[in-house]
């Protein structure tokens, strides 16, 4: 099975987003966009991604609270969350809020390719090769 992981990015400044799906592009990722959380929710609905990257400093809806709405849907719960912000202390929200972990802006092209990597990677089992 050769189906490349999908992101799905929710980030509201275009330049940011754009740069963002270019690099995963080119790392080998699947990738869609939105530009608000409640857009990125719909999209995740529409087509439930391995992994999504959610700006903390969304215009229509807090990230960490969309965070918190995705990990109680049914369809979604299981699916990682990456909050991505340059608001320091994300670390602290990271439970309240169900986020498997945080992406602090500025990031290098490296970091976001190897924590997407990180969070879309089969999880090996015990005693299995």
């Amino acid at each position: 099975m050769n189906e490349r992981p999908r992101v799905l990015i929710v980030e509201d400044h275009a330049p940011t987003r754009d740069m963002m799906a270019r690099l995963l592009e080119a790392a080998g990722f699947e990738v869609r966009t939105a530009a608000g959380a409640r857009e990125g929710i719909r999209e995740a609905r529409t087509a439930p991604p391995d992994l999504i990257l959610l700006d903390v400093g969304l215009p229509d809806q807090r990230g960490d609270v969309a965070a918190a709405t995705l990990r109680k849907d049914a369809l979604l719960g299981g699916i990682p969350v990456v909050l991505v912000s340059a608001q320091e202390g994300l670390e602290g929200r990271l439970a309240e809020c169900g986020a498997a972990a945080a992406l602090r802006k500025p990031f290098r092209p490296q970091e976001l390719v190897r924590c997407a990597r990180r969070w879309t990677q089969p999880v090996a089992l015990e005693g299995k090769p």
